[in-house]
């Protein structure tokens, strides 16, 4: 099949779990013998096309790939520009990149991943937006209008989709809608064995020079408000009153991470590390060092990529209690209510209070879920099932 993607932002000029997403689609595809020609934002270097692991790749010159201005025509007229050259079987659409087949008009059957919605993992989430005062609740909305905008128009571009994708049963229950429910299928995200896999928890500590002996926490992500990191923050400040070896990496860039710092200072926390940002290829070393991965998300994922990749790597997973992150990580034992951390630090302190036997065990399981249930190879052939279906 000729497949052509269409994505604000790629791992070329950005970094997200939507861009690791459509990443491992495109180049799984291509493995599989499809053609596949992405069309994204700018590039960091302005390079107009390249032939990036096998996908070949058209960069626009719209700003950046996190605006939204001149993305969505832009993009679409490419689109047709291309389409009268390779004349494509599928478009698939990454959330509303494909937004503006509503104005111009598309030959090709259209695909739509949704990998959230303003609702779940924005600050109109109402686990944020509810906190605010008013003042706060209308800067938000201020803030957020564009998108809010692009949120309406995609609910009818759904409409025009041939199929639809989520990545989560909640994700299929929070887009429900009657006249689009009989195109929406789940398909789980996968993980890549080759890049993330168990290791040997000593030769990672070595090799990022880690103490031996401590009990490693890890957040690793965007470093933004919404992720949560605070919430972490002040059940270590718990823990502190207990016990001694606990250390906190923090992995990531991001807006929020000079605050974090101002209140691990504040707070006179001498047990957390910023790690900065990491590769891909080194991701396995950080998740495989960790004792526990720690997913203290404020809003509603669709589905929690993160958490999926700790279990592939062989490690144990405390996550906020999300519709979502319920479905990945399985055992409700190891959820809190989002923000609290007392309830947080409750079960970081059972959790090292077990047996080497009784953690290996848990340890396991979570591994064994993820390889059912999100696999790479299963995420590429589900797809590649449904542009058959709908071509």
């Amino acid at each position: 099949m000729k497949i052509c993607m269409l994505s604000r932002a790629y791992v070329t000029n950005c970094s997200g779990g939507m861009e690791d997403y459509t990443q491992k689609l495109c180049e799984g595809l291509v493995k599989k013998g499809h053609e596949v020609t992405l069309i994204t934002s700018r590039h960091p270097q302005s390079i107009p096309h390249e032939i990036f692991n096998g996908v070949e790749i058209f960069y626009l010159d719209n700003p950046s790939p996190l605006s939204y201005k001149g993305f969505f025509i832009k993009a679409i007229i490419k689109y047709r520009e291309l389409d009268k050259i390779f004349h494509f079987d599928v478009l698939h659409s990454q959330s509303s990149a494909a937004l503006a087949s509503l104005i111009f008009s598309i030959n090709t059957p259209l695909i739509t991943t949704m990998h959230g919605s303003l609702k779940t993992e924005t600050q109109l989430n109402p686990n944020i937006f509810n906190r605010k005062n008013s003042k706060e609740k209308i800067l938000t909305v201020l803030k957020l209008y564009k998108r809010i905008f692009v949120h309406f128009l995609t609910k009818i571009m759904l409409k025009k989709s041939s199929a639809i994708i989520v990545a989560s049963e909640f994700s299929k229950r929070k887009f429900s809608n009657k006249k689009i429910d009989h195109k929406i299928r789940v398909v789980y995200h996968g993980i890549k064995d080759d890049l993330l896999k168990r290791s040997d928890k000593i030769e990672a500590r070595k090799a990022l020079k880690m103490n031996s002996d401590q009990k490693v926490l890890l957040c690793l992500g965007r470093i933004v408000q919404e992720k949560g990191i605070q919430v972490v923050l002040e059940s270590l400040k718990i823990l502190d009153q207990k016990r001694n070896d606990i250390v906190l990496v923090i992995v990531g860039k991001g807006p929020f991470e000079d605050e974090l710092k101002k209140i691990v200072e504040k707070m006179r926390l001498d047990n957390v590390v910023f790690a900065g940002f990491v590769h891909d290829s080194d991701k396995y070393l950080y998740y495989s060092a960790a004792d526990l991965f720690i997913y203290p998300e404020l809003t509603s994922p669709a589905f929690g990529l993160v958490a999926a990749e700790a279990m592939a790597c062989g490690t144990a997973v405390i996550s906020s209690d999300h519709e979502a992150t319920r479905e990945v990580i399985g055992d409700q034992s190891f959820l809190f209510t989002p923000s609290n951390h007392e309830e947080l630090a409750m079960l970081i302190d059972d959790y090292f209070s077990k047996s080497d036997s009784e953690k290996e065990n848990i340890i396991n399981n979570f591994n064994l879920r993820q390889k059912k249930l999100f696999s790479y190879e299963r995420m590429i052939s589900d797809t590649e099932e449904l542009y058959k279906k709908i071509i």
